[in-house]
């Protein structure tokens, strides 16, 4: 459009071609994300940056994850105990279960979202939360936008 129109469609063609960048401004950055290996997860805010569940070695998708966060810096976060991460994020609350729990840490309680990082073991059907992430639904990185939860 800007190479080939001689008319007013040119300027029209630039202009929507620098607006363009205009969004790199507003690209929405998730809250929670988890890695598609289920082996570990991050939480991000503007004020703290990354915060990773755990300590890790250097590895391309932890390099990968830090480069898109537009992150230096690795943090690790104080999110949980043994295996099981139950804690409040941005008003909301979370269940991560890493490993196999003691269905009674669990049942009883309510989130706003649980999430099973186990290969092996399914989400207890105890559990009550808004929204249930099971390790049946993982094979690609799940992100987690907390504001658009009910």
């Amino acid at each position: 459009m800007i190479l080939f129109h001689k008319s007013y469609l040119r300027y029209l063609g630039i202009l929507l071609f620098l607006s363009s960048f205009l969004t790199l401004k507003f690209d929405k950055k998730p809250d929670l994300i988890f890695d598609k290996d289920q082996k570990f997860f991050a939480s991000f805010d503007e004020e703290s940056g990354l915060i990773f569940s755990e300590k890790m070695r250097p590895s391309r998708q932890l390099k990968s994850w830090l480069k898109h966060f537009n992150q230096t810096e690795f943090k690790v976060g104080n999110f949980c105990q043994k295996d099981l991460c139950d804690f409040t994020y941005k008003n909301k609350k979370i269940l991560v279960i890493q490993k196999r729990i003691k269905i009674d840490e669990v049942c009883g309680k309510e989130f706003d979202l649980a999430v099973n990082l186990t290969k092996k073991y399914e989400m207890p059907s105890c559990v009550k939360a808004t929204r249930i992430i099971d390790n049946i639904d993982f094979g690609k990185t799940q992100e987690i936008y907390l504001d658009e939860m009910k």
